[in-house]
């Protein structure tokens, strides 16, 4: 009875424990709030950058064609049948990408917490650090690129799902029916293989595991033989197998040194690099007016000082070292005592195994590009893998810290406070980052549907380029796709012929208004802004923003693109947006023009004010 009792009491820990762990969850709980939050009211709902590229190739060549094409050295096979569905069953209205990324990371979250929480060998204040590095890793949001376009969300959590439901196969596979949890494993590995580039890395990580949780020979050959078809597949089989092989660049100092840089993104991103001008120079005048970015911006360039290093360069690249070194440090136990990790250790070395295979494959694929534009080495496309790498060493640690004193234990996991501190600024910033993209996208797709191009939304989208942009325009306008779904785009150049009412409950007010020209034949274009104060949800519910010109034929649409004037972007509900932008195509600066709401079904129009000369 009274070692059961003192199991019990060491499970919920001292006083200053309990209190402890409450602070990591609350973290975690922050961070998950906030991160969903931004998912909810600012995932792009409409095709962004190499989108279109994409697009085209969707649209215009026939099944399986279409998902096999090489994609700037990734083949997405598994993500490209997603986005095909997508297509035919949702008009590409990007939501099924949505949910089912933003599910894909919540499950990687929920499964890396989860190994943690139940990981008896810790304390319960490094359980509940555990449970906040899980949260931290997944959904910081200087990844906000990733986790608000949908294109990105399912290639990337993918295979960060099939990554750690692998380990959790090979954890089983070293406590019996090995055969069938390896092919499991091999399964998940394949999947992550053919969602996007780095998947491949996945095979050498489970297979490393395997080997230490002693995993039969005869079930370990199942992944090796699964990545020796893979890999004939993705180089030599599937179409584009020589561009694939011709993006190697094998000189081992060059790119080892960009690896190690790569590997140390996080710590530049979120702290070291916030006052360096070439990464960052966008964002001082939002992190400098604020105490806390402006310490940690302090400290940055007192260490930079001190050291003699520019973080951006050779001390990133220091920076990696010392991490790989640390993983050495850590996976000492298991390699020379050949000690058998636990489910968490299992998944942390797979996390680290597999972002260091990458840094790898970045190092050597992208080399030539890297030495063209070293800053991009922290590019946030990139940033998500070595926030795995950190994330799994942080779990390490943790482990580590089992075998040391209980008060001892305490404190240093106390020392993990320091992340969400050091994590906080940029996570707003990107979040701001984020709902500026959603309003640019939202004035491209009204800019679209409008038949008014705005060359800031498409002239400049160098991921695919003008020509290919045009032609995937006019496919989704003839298959009526994507912006051109929505309610009314076909009705353009028509003449409305429903009642127009004042409206009576809906308040709105203009903005402003700029005067452009349609980047293909330079004829005047107009931008406008506005808001609706009152009378929102019936705005919204009843139909959509339409510009009408003095004859009431219908020139141009709107979006809602933000939530109101001056509102902040990190938030922690999900409110509905009062802002719109839109577009008038061959304005006349001479001309009336009124900016309505036209119910969709019935008709029935709300005047909501007038753009007059």
């Amino acid at each position: 009875m009274n070692s059961e009792s003192s199991a019990i009491r060491t499970a919920m820990g001292t006083i200053p424990e309990r209190i402890l762990a409450l602070l990591f969850l609350v973290a975690g709980g922050v961070y998950l709030g906030s991160s969903l939050c931004a998912i909810a009211n600012f995932a792009w709902l409409q095709p962004l950058f190499d989108q279109f590229r994409l697009y085209d190739i969707y649209l215009s060549q026939p099944f399986p064609d279409n998902v096999l094409q090489l994609e700037n050295g990734h083949r997405p096979v598994v993500p490209s049948l997603l986005r095909l569905a997508e297509i035919h069953w949702l008009q590409a209205n990007q939501l099924l990408q949505i949910i089912l990324g933003a599910s894909f990371a919540a499950a990687t979250s929920l499964a890396i917490a989860w190994f943690g929480w139940r990981s008896r060998t810790l304390s319960l204040a490094a359980r509940a650090a555990s449970v906040m590095l899980a949260v931290i890793g997944v959904f910081w949001l200087a990844n906000a690129r990733m986790l608000l376009h949908g294109n990105e969300l399912v290639h990337a959590y993918l295979i960060m799902l099939c990554l750690v439901g692998g380990s959790f196969c090979v954890d089983r596979a070293g406590s019996g029916a090995p055969i069938a949890w390896m092919s499991l494993a091999s399964l998940c590995a394949a999947v992550a293989t053919f969602s996007f580039g780095p998947g491949i890395a996945a095979f050498p990580a489970l297979l490393f595991i395997g080997w230490l949780q002693r995993v039969p020979w005869r079930a370990l050959a199942l992944p090796a033989a699964t990545l020796v078809i893979c890999l004939v597949l993705y180089l030599f089989v599937l179409p584009g197998d020589q561009g694939v092989r011709g993006q190697l660049d094998l000189r081992p100092g060059a790119g080892l040194a960009f690896s190690a840089r790569w590997l140390s993104s996080p710590w530049i991103v979120a702290w070291l690099g916030l006052g360096d001008r070439e990464l960052y120079g966008w964002a001082q005048e939002f992190l400098r007016p604020n105490p806390l970015p402006a310490t940690l911006i302090d400290l940055s360039e007192t260490t930079q000082r001190w050291t003699g290093l520019r973080w951006t360069r050779e001390g990133g690249t220091a920076i990696g070292i010392s991490g790989v070194c640390l993983l050495l440090f850590l996976l000492a136990p298991y390699l020379v005592r050949r000690e058998r990790p636990g489910r968490l250790e299992c998944v942390a070395i797979c996390l680290c195994l597999f972002a260091l295979a990458t840094a790898v494959i970045i190092g050597f694929g992208r080399l030539h590009y890297l030495e063209m534009f070293p800053i991009q080495v922290f590019a946030d496309r990139y940033l998500l893998w070595p926030c795995l790498y950190w994330l799994g060493l942080g779990l390490l640690l943790l482990r580590r810290l089992a075998a040391t004193a209980r008060p001892r234990q305490s404190f240093a996991a106390a020392l993990f406070l320091l992340v969400p501190l050091i994590a906080w600024p940029t996570h707003a910033l990107w979040a701001g980052w984020g709902a500026t993209v959603y309003r640019n996208a939202q004035q491209s797709a009204a800019s679209a549907r409008s038949d008014a191009l705005d060359a800031r939304h498409f002239n400049e989208n160098a991921a695919a380029g003008l020509e290919v942009t045009l032609r995937t325009l006019n496919l989704l306008r003839e298959r009526r796709l994507a912006m051109f779904a929505e309610p009314g785009s076909d009705l353009l150049g028509k003449r409305y012929l429903g009642h127009l009412r004042d409206s009576q409950r809906v308040m709105a007010h203009p903005l402003g208004m700029e005067v452009l020209r349609d980047l293909r034949d330079h004829r005047p274009i107009a931008r406008f802004e506005g808001w609706i104060s009152s009378g929102i949800k019936e705005a919204q519910d009843n139909g959509f923003l339409a510009v009408l010109d003095i004859n009431s034929h219908i020139v141009g649409f709107a979006e809602y693109s933000f939530i109101r004037p001056s509102a902040r972007s990190l938030r922690f509900d999900v409110p509905r947006k009062r802002g719109f932008d839109g577009y008038i195509r061959d304005y006349d600066a001479m001309a009336r023009y009124r900016v309505v709401v036209i119910d969709g079904l019935l008709g029935e129009g709300q005047l909501l004010y007038e753009i007059s000369p």
